[in-house]
């Protein structure tokens, strides 16, 4: 049911886009991601994000947004399960070409890690960039999205390497 909403939500808000070259005056994407570092090891889960493009600039194309995102990954351990949900806000940079859209940006915020092992709240970072691939007018494809993902937990980083790819 709620992957049925969740795409539903893509469907009308991509209906708003216009084509990379004129860029987005917003955008949402969503898709699968994966993740593998100090705590959570090769987990998967999905990531669902939002920009809003913040202005133009007389005669020329917008090449910066505010961007909010949230992911959440599952691990299963020998003593349980691990849980990582984290919402991450930051600026958003873009350029865009005739058919796609380079990304970068550096988002921080909050994340919750807990499970069978207990329930933190950590501080959370992530610094990367993406690739998306127009499909029409409307619907673009996110190719890679890779980030460098830290969340600290008790004080101690833990850092990972996260890889996504979905529908923008």
């Amino acid at each position: 049911m709620r992957l049925t909403l969740l795409a539903i939500v893509v469907v009308f808000l991509g209906c708003i886009n216009s084509s990379a070259e004129e860029r987005r005056w917003a955008e949402i994407s969503g898709g699968y991601s994966f993740v593998n570092g100090s705590l959570l090891s090769n987990a998967s889960g999905w990531d669902l994000s939002g920009s809003k493009t913040l202005g133009w600039a007389a005669g020329r194309k917008p090449w910066i947004a505010i961007k909010g995102e949230f992911s959440a990954y599952h691990h299963s351990l020998t003593a349980g399960r691990l849980d990582d949900h984290s919402f991450l806000i930051g600026p958003h940079f873009f350029h865009g070409f005739s058919h796609s859209t380079v990304n970068a940006y550096g988002l921080a915020g909050i994340s919750r890690i807990g499970g069978t092992l207990g329930n933190h709240n950590a501080f959370a970072s992530a610094l990367g960039g993406s690739f998306d691939l127009d499909i029409t007018r409307a619907f673009a494809l996110r190719i890679a999205q890779v980030d460098y993902y830290m969340a600290s937990v008790s004080g101690s980083p833990q850092d990972r390497m996260r890889v996504s790819a979905g529908l923008l």
